[in-house]
């Protein structure tokens, strides 16, 4: 696969090396979904992190009620999907609120080259702290 465009625009991927960037790119997976496709359930079993290449998507978590709550939204440059990286499992709902293009990368992948780049390794503890900063 081309480097997706989502690779240039997300905080995530900002001054990575372009051989790291390429090998990303060849595991990676393009997908087009249309508003309302659900990416994956609250507790499921996933390998991947996601990027929103364009559209809108929603993070939920549901109440014991039955009720919702939205967590975040992702927009185009925005990864999602963080606790899978790190756990192999869901703790949120992941839903577009727009016709969105997504792109996964391969946990296991994610997980090497982020312990070989620093550049990788120091963006990620960036877009993590921001998202905590911004959670209160």
């Amino acid at each position: 696969m081309a480097l997706p465009r989502v690779f240039s625009s997300s905080p995530l991927l900002k001054g990575v090396p372009p051989a790291a960037l390429s090998h990303l790119a060849r595991a990676a997976t393009r997908q087009r979904v249309r508003k309302g496709a659900r990416i994956f359930d609250e507790n499921e079993d996933v390998d991947r992190l996601w990027l929103v290449e364009e559209g809108l998507v929603q993070l939920t978590v549901s109440l014991p009620s039955g009720r919702q709550i939205t967590l975040d939204l992702a927009l185009p440059g925005d990864p999602f999907g963080w606790l899978c990286v790190h756990t192999g499992r869901t703790f949120a709902g992941a839903t577009t609120l727009a016709a969105s293009t997504i792109v996964s990368l391969p946990r296991e992948l994610f997980e090497g080259l982020k312990a070989k780049t620093p550049e990788l390794a120091r963006n990620t503890e960036q877009v993590l702290a921001l998202r905590l900063c911004n959670s209160y």
